[in-house]
């Protein structure tokens, strides 16, 4: 196993692990292809900064790790569902900075049924942004296959019928 992954670090298809390159490994937003001189899909970059304060790096980074020519149509749902929620922007640029394949998110199919999941366990307003905040992957985890079942697991291990918080 050595051997092969020394080879592959040889070839650079396995980085060290303390490559910040190593995470784009295990993120499904990243394009499997690469090129030296990154092009930057410039109605992103624009939107992060003229809507959320970006700089222009932080933007273009993020742009980046989406095909070129993608629509805002669900950047703009994404940040205008999570400011009704009261997020501030300071939340909302670390919530994509730390994720952002959120924003390419359906707010219909995927973040209002898991909002609504939240609200239901008694996560409301600063506690719902608070609990987003630290936990900013909860929103994408899949509702049926992860998080309702961990919900599950808790109120059989504490024999509970409900969680309130």
């Amino acid at each position: 196993m050595q051997n092969l992954i020394s080879h592959l670090r040889a070839k650079r298809l396995y980085p060290k692990p303390n490559n910040s390159y190593f995470l784009c490994f295990f993120s499904s937003s990243v394009s499997s292809t690469r090129t030296s001189t990154p092009t930057s899909n410039s109605s992103i970059p624009n939107f992060l900064i003229e809507t959320l304060a970006f700089s222009q790096p932080q933007a273009v980074s993020i742009s980046n790790r989406f095909p070129s020519g993608k629509s805002l149509e669900k950047p703009h749902s994404v940040v205008q569902f999570l400011k009704q929620l009261d997020f501030s922007d300071a939340h909302i640029r670390s919530f994509i900075r730390r994720n952002p394949k959120i924003l390419f998110s359906d707010v219909d199919k995927t973040l209002k049924p898991k909002v609504q999941f939240f609200e239901d366990l008694s996560f409301t307003g600063p506690d719902l942004v608070n609990f987003i905040s630290t936990h900013p992957r909860a929103l994408l985890y899949s509702l049926e296959r992860t998080l309702i079942p961990c919900v599950d697991i808790i109120k059989k291990t504490l024999k509970i019928k409900t969680i309130r918080i």
